[in-house]
């Protein structure tokens, strides 16, 4: 998963992540197709198809060439709120990933809960961006 800062003109004071989520593919996967989403295994999984027909409740997944590829991911990023004084998480050190823990709704993108750290094969960390 990417996670890059975003400064939305909100009313909300703080900061957002764009956070592009990753996705293991379930068949084989075309860029701009249709998704629907599931968990498997305790990872997220886009199969072809959608059950929400078209607008603003379609997803759709993006099919990146950068090593290891193909990356599968979705489309649209989807935003995180951090607070003004937390330490911006979007810039893990060497050797470390960002993660996101999501619920995944009948309808529309995944919702992100938390945020953690990953180190190699280790445990993911969750952050306290309080």
């Amino acid at each position: 998963m990417h996670a890059f800062p975003y400064d939305p003109n909100l009313p909300i004071r703080g900061r957002y992540l764009s956070l592009r989520l990753e996705v293991e593919p379930d068949g084989v996967l075309r860029d701009g197709q249709q998704v629907t989403l599931r968990v498997v295994d305790g990872k997220l999984t886009a199969e072809a198809g959608s059950e929400y027909g078209f607008g603003e409740e379609t997803l759709y997944i993006r099919v990146g060439n950068m090593p290891p590829f193909p990356r599968y991911s979705l489309a649209e990023p989807v935003l995180y709120f951090i607070p003004e004084n937390a330490a911006d998480p979007s810039r893990p050190t060497k050797g470390e990933e960002l993660w996101v823990e999501v619920t995944i709704p009948r309808k529309g993108p995944p919702r992100p809960i938390r945020l953690g750290i990953k180190k190699g094969d280790g445990p993911i960390t969750p952050l306290a961006l309080d």
